[in-house]
């Protein structure tokens, strides 16, 4: 893509909201995900002309897209915005993303659809209050004081904590203050970076008991009742404390089949973070979901029917979440039951009946 050659072609001040050296610039930096080190000219973008489908468009006079094909695969769409001058002549009025093209072109090896976007702090019309260039400027600073690390270089817990409290104010007047976030901006690398490594040290914080217990007890001799009761408040002090990032989304990732758990740092170096600590939080992590999957198989208190019927009804995200993976759930209708005088059978989800080594007959 000719960015040079747009600077000419383009003629309007604004262009996707921001002005046009500030939308040519970001063109650019989009255009190198494209670029092919290994063969240049495998860097070429291949364009094809399509429609805009979406009503939003209907402003417009006309519905004119191109699909853009490049290196690896990828491929992203941009609505071209053309109107007339006196003369008759077209130009281009604006051009933006656009999420409904559709093109009657046959492409070949087409891969992931990825999108242009711009910062909203360099639109025009948003508006930012008296703070924005301070805490913009403290947020960059914050983020780069990890951008720069080198690979592999030593990071301790305290010097994240260090970190984390000089940062604080910034990221509370950001994160409450600061304009509605719907899009990118600026700072967001500074936010991911300090909302992953205060959720790691508020878990340090709040796990510090159970992650000593966990190295030095030998779980295999730990009783049914209570093993039961230190897995159901690890799972409660997860819930209570927001901790749900521990299921799988930011703060860590699991390797379903062998039940280990990652630390998924947001940095895009791997830092060397206390290597004993990791390990231990990792190691803890990876047992914890193994043993709750474990002991929810065992307590479930429904039925396959009843499960079945769950499914068919359900329309809340979180109450199937709580079926699917909290034991603290089966337990306490267990219990509710139990009060009445109802047994209710174990391991009804994964039947012929057995014991987990540990239950208690």
């Amino acid at each position: 893509m000719d960015v040079a050659g747009l600077e000419v072609l383009l003629q309007e001040p604004i262009y996707y909201d921001v002005p046009k050296e500030i939308f040519l610039k970001r063109l650019g930096e989009f255009f190198e995900n494209f670029f092919d080190e290994v063969d240049p000219e495998n860097s070429r973008l291949t364009y094809y002309p399509g429609a805009c489908c979406s009503r939003q468009c209907d402003i417009f006079p006309n519905r004119l897209g191109f699909k853009f094909h490049g290196y690896p695969g990828d491929h992203f769409d941009l609505r071209f915005v053309l109107e007339k001058d006196v003369n008759g002549v077209e130009f281009v009025k604006d051009i933006f993303p656009c999420y409904h093209l559709v093109t009657n072109e046959l492409i070949e090896d087409l891969g992931s659809q990825v999108y242009f976007w711009v910062y909203e702090d360099d639109k025009t019309e948003v508006i930012k209050d008296e703070n924005y260039p301070i805490n913009l400027q403290r947020a960059l600073e914050g983020a780069f004081y990890w951008e720069s690390k080198k690979e592999g270089e030593m990071v301790t817990l305290e010097e994240i904590k260090a970190w984390r409290i000089s940062y604080e104010s910034t990221y509370l007047s950001i994160d409450s203050d600061g304009p509605s976030k719907t899009e990118f901006w600026k700072w967001d690398n500074f936010l991911g970076f300090y909302s992953y490594l205060d959720l790691l040290v508020r878990f340090t914080e709040d796990f510090k008991v159970d992650l000593a217990r966990f190295i030095v007890v030998d779980i295999s001799e730990i009783s049914h009742q209570v093993l039961i009761k230190w897995l159901l408040e690890i799972e409660n002090r997860m819930e209570d404390h927001q901790y749900w990032r521990l299921h799988g989304s930011t703060f860590t990732r699991l390797e379903q089949e062998e039940y280990e758990g990652k630390l998924n740092f947001p940095f895009s170096k791997d830092l060397n973070f206390e290597p004993e600590l990791r390990e231990t939080i990792e190691s803890f992590l990876g047992w914890f979901a193994k043993e709750r999957k474990v002991w929810l198989d065992y307590y479930f208190a429904l039925t396959p029917t009843e499960y079945d019927s769950f499914i068919e009804q359900c329309n809340s995200s979180w109450e199937l979440f709580q079926v699917n993976h909290l034991l603290s759930y089966h337990w306490e209708v267990r219990e509710k039951f139990r009060k009445q005088g109802v047994f209710i059978p174990f391991n009804l989800k994964k039947p012929p009946f057995s014991f987990p080594s540990n239950a208690s007959h």
